[in-house]
């Protein structure tokens, strides 16, 4: 007699999800922190001095489209990294980005010029007199104008200061966005990951008995 006992079978079963990119939601976070920053200072000038209503709409619209909708709308799709969304996302980033950086050479060149300006009004500031009077080619300008030049342009420490603190801003805003664009970009390829879960199952299963068959004898 042969007494067989039946294995306990298992059952495998796999699971198809996407891995949203941690990375990618950090990024953004800052993104929308740095443009928030942003938004603080230029509220804090704009209170400072006479402001239209115009500056004030056009404040709160970029507060709230490029600090809050924009990062709300790159965390929703960053969890579908194949979606559509996730690529305007990138590219609004990028152009940000660059847009930013324009800006930032814009002001270097402009605190630049100021500079090179208020050296060469350095002897008339220095006699006791509050303005000076420049002839442009002097500068580097061609059309040769007449440039009137006040002392406060460059001896104020608070517009010095202002200059300074935006174009950091403009620099972390450039960083943030291109950065942001960057890891978007990679995380564009859907990342997928198998998840495995092993389930056995038991069954009732009594022993199989197998009886030895006879063999007749030979007639």
């Amino acid at each position: 007699m042969v007494v067989l006992q039946m294995s306990v079978p298992t059952i495998v079963t796999g699971e198809l999800v996407e891995e949203p990119s941690v990375s990618l939601h950090k990024r953004i976070k800052i993104v929308s922190f740095v443009y928030l920053l942003n938004s603080v200072w230029v509220f804090y000038r704009l209170s400072s001095g006479h402001t239209s209503t115009s500056q004030w709409i056009h404040l709160w619209v970029t507060a709230f489209g490029l600090g809050v909708l924009l990062p709300l709308c790159g965390l929703s799709s960053a969890r579908r990294p194949g979606s559509g969304r996730l690529a305007c996302f990138n590219g609004a980033q990028g152009c940000l980005g660059g847009w930013n950086i324009l800006s930032f050479i814009s002001l270097v060149s402009y605190m630049i010029t100021v500079a090179l300006i208020c050296k060469e009004c350095e002897p008339a500031f220095s006699m006791g007199n509050s303005t000076c009077v420049l002839n442009e080619t002097s500068t580097g300008s061609p059309t040769g104008e007449i440039l009137l030049v006040d002392e406060s342009d460059c001896y104020a420490r608070k517009k010095i200061l202002s200059g300074a603190v935006s174009g950091m801003l403009m620099l972390c805003m450039a960083i943030a966005s291109c950065s942001a664009a960057f890891h978007g970009r990679k995380t564009g390829k859907a990342k997928m990951v198998h998840v495995i879960t092993v389930e056995p199952i038991r069954f009732d299963t009594s022993p199989l008995i197998l009886e030895t068959p006879q063999i007749p004898e030979d007639l």
